[in-house]
């Protein structure tokens, strides 16, 4: 016969340990407390420097916004008086430049006429003008320049009126208006830029 065994198995036994509280004595809690107190201070302290700074910057940046906006305004005014002389120098330089067209009469009337309509059909006039503000910067006045600023206002016109031509770039209009040889013909316009020239 087998003995069955009845003995009841061991358990192994599980220690209890002690967790020990250590107690924080009361001088070492008051210099704790003491330290928060002075950390809060500080931080307080920076935060009022950080504003008053933040406010210096925000006084600086208004302050160069309205130097940037006068300045802005000195410069528009400055550009506004640079546009109206050019312009007052352009309208001096169109008044005298028929003094220096050969007369419309005879057969040569109608290449007159496409010489000066070629010339006035408008421009910036900055070629004769630098000649007439070099002479004005040097000797004082322009009155012996006028003839040299016209001659300069001609030969450009005549590069233009050629560079114009079916041959070349072919244009129809310049400055909104027909050009040379559209408003006259290709032969007339060949012409008035050569006698430009």
């Amino acid at each position: 016969t087998l003995k069955v065994a009845t003995e009841k198995p061991v358990e192994p036994k599980i220690e209890e340990t002690k967790v020990e509280t250590t107690i924080i004595p009361t001088p070492v809690k008051e210099i704790i407390e003491e330290v928060k107190e002075e950390v809060v201070e500080i931080v307080e302290e920076v935060k009022e420097e950080v504003a008053e700074i933040i406010e210096e910057i925000k006084e600086e940046i208004i302050e160069v916004k309205e130097e940037i906006k006068e300045e802005v305004e000195e410069t528009k005014e400055g550009i506004k008086e640079i546009i109206e002389e050019v312009k007052e120098k352009t309208e001096e330089i169109n008044a005298f430049l028929p003094e220096f067209y050969p007369a419309e009469d005879g057969k040569e009337a109608a290449l007159c006429e496409a010489m000066k309509y070629s010339v006035m059909v408008g421009g910036k006039r900055i070629r004769p003008m630098i000649l007439m503000e070099t002479c004005r910067m040097f000797c004082g006045e322009t009155e012996a320049a006028k003839p040299f600023a016209a001659a300069l206002e001609m030969i450009h016109t005549y590069s233009l009126v050629h560079d114009h031509l079916p041959a070349m770039d072919d244009d129809d209009l310049r400055r909104g208006r027909p050009t040379t040889h559209k408003a006259f013909d290709e032969a007339c316009a060949i012409l008035a830029g050569d006698a430009l020239l």
